[in-house]
């Protein structure tokens, strides 16, 4: 997406990709993190857990066929 938008508006630049820093517990580092109340901040690893384990189950049943419901529940 942002390299499609630098193409678009002939922006001369390159985008180097970096994965992104992570607390422990799965939140992403980010000055926008400091905005989240108290139970949002509890709730965020909880995203990032549900959608990892969403791409592993996509590459499995790639593999092998598993359903992605069965494996991507927040409890």
């Amino acid at each position: 997406m942002v390299r499609r938008a630098a193409r678009d508006l002939d922006i001369p630049i390159r985008i180097l990709p970096v994965p992104t820093v992570r607390e422990a517990a799965g939140l992403a580092l980010s000055s926008r993190s400091r905005f989240l109340a108290p139970d949002e901040r509890a709730r965020a690893p909880l995203l990032h857990a549900a959608l990892t384990r969403a791409a592993a189950t996509i590459a499995a049943a790639r593999l092998g066929g598993v359903r992605l419901l069965d494996n991507v529940a927040v409890s």
